[in-house]
Order: structure tokens, then C-alpha cells, then sequence
């Protein structure tokens, strides 16, 4: 919470200054709301602003899970007296960051329907793993014959974030995301595609 604590202080003084200096420039200020796949899934909100055409400032808040790679191989729900076995449900690993990026734009002259944005930046990372698995003595007629608990710990990761938007109107539009972050205990990549609305352009 420090590090976000941090990056939001910074963010806000970043762009009271920029403000000043730039009165007689407007900025773009709009929200993106992508979904995710790749070593995990699930989806990214963010708020995002763009000054004097060139400089982007992202942050905002990710979701990911996956299955847990630590698993134990007959996991799964038991059916007792007929000694089956089905991967019916699986524990879940879960990612969740806050974070802040920023980045440079690209735009095209002839192209006013496409940009590219290239974000470098920081995460806060909390990790929620299930750990702790114990074989059921006596499992249930029906139900899981293993118990587990959750783990939580925090990491910060490096985040690259390469963004190509497609600014349909001045208020909408798609976008496609490569992802990458890198942490000491955990690492994401994959793709993001979504949507871009507020002021975009």
C-alpha cells in the first residue's frame, strides 16, 4: 500500500505541474477496461491521460488467476464406493496489482484511427496461493478428499506494457496489449484486448 500510496502522490503532482505549465493545452483523459490471456487470465482497469500528445500516464488495477502448478495430481472430487476420481474443481492462484505506468506515443500522420502507446512502470503485487494440502482420512461420500488453505505475500514487479488503440470516435474505441511483468516470485504475460472510453482524443 506504501508503494501505491507513492505513485499516486506522484501522479498527482506530476500532472498539477504539468497543468500549469501547459494552460493553454487541453489533455485526454480516459478510462480502459481490458480482458486478459496468457499464464493467467482475467482483466485490467485503468485510468489513463495523455499530455500535450506525447507523454501517457496509466494507472489502474489488475485481476489475473490460473490454476496452481503445485497441485496435487489426484485432487479433485471423490466419489466414494466407486473410487472415481474427476478434476471437477481445482484451487485458484491469484494476482492482484495496483499499478503505474508511463509511456510514450505514437501517432500517425495519415493514420488518425490508430496510435501506439509504449508503457514502462510498477506494480504492487499481492499473490494468493493455496498451500497446506492434507489428505482426507476419512473423506465425505461425495466431495473433495484433500483440505488447503490460502497464503497471501506481497512483490513488486517491472511491467512492460507495449498498447496499440484504435480511437474509433473523440469517445470510444479498441484496443490490443502485449503484457509483461516481472517479479522475484511470480511472472505475467500475455495479451490484452478491450475497450478505451472518456476523452481519447
Amino acid at each position: 500500500m506504501r508503494i501505491c500510496k507513492m505513485f499516486f502522490i506522484g501522479f498527482l503532482s506530476f500532472c498539477t505541474t504539468f497543468s500549469y505549465a501547459q494552460k493553454d493545452k487541453t489533455f485526454d483523459f480516459y478510462a480502459s477496461l481490458d480482458l486478459n490471456a496468457g499464464n493467467y487470465y482475467g482483466f485490467d482497469f485503468a485510468l489513463n491521460t495523455i499530455l500535450v500528445e506525447k507523454i501517457s500516464i496509466k494507472v489502474g488495477l489488475s485481476n489475473n488467476v490460473r490454476e496452481p502448478k503445485d497441485i496435487p495430481d489426484d485432487f479433485g472430487l471423490f466419489y466414494k464406493g466407486i473410487g472415481m476420481i474427476t478434476p471437477n474443481y481445482n484451487p485458484k492462484e491469484f494476482q492482484q496489482s495496483y499499478e503505474f505506468l508511463l509511456g510514450r506515443v505514437f501517432e500517425f500522420k495519415n493514420i488518425k484511427s490508430v496510435r501506439i502507446l509504449v508503457h514502462i512502470g510498477i506494480g504492487d503485487v499481492k499473490l494468493t496461493k493455496p498451500t497446506n494440502y492434507k489428505k482426507l482420512e476419512y473423506p465425505p461420500d461425495v466431495g473433495h478428499q484433500y483440505s488447503f488453505s490460502y497464503y497471501s505475500f506481497k512483490s513488486v514487479h517491472f511491467i512492460f506494457n507495449p498498447r496499440i488503440e484504435f480511437p474509433f470516435t473523440n469517445f470510444y474505441g479498441l484496443s490490443i496489449s502485449p503484457i509483461l511483468k516481472i517479479g522475484n516470485n511470480s511472472n505475467f504475460y500475455g495479451i490484452g484486448i478491450g475497450h478505451i472510453f472518456g476523452k481519447i482524443r
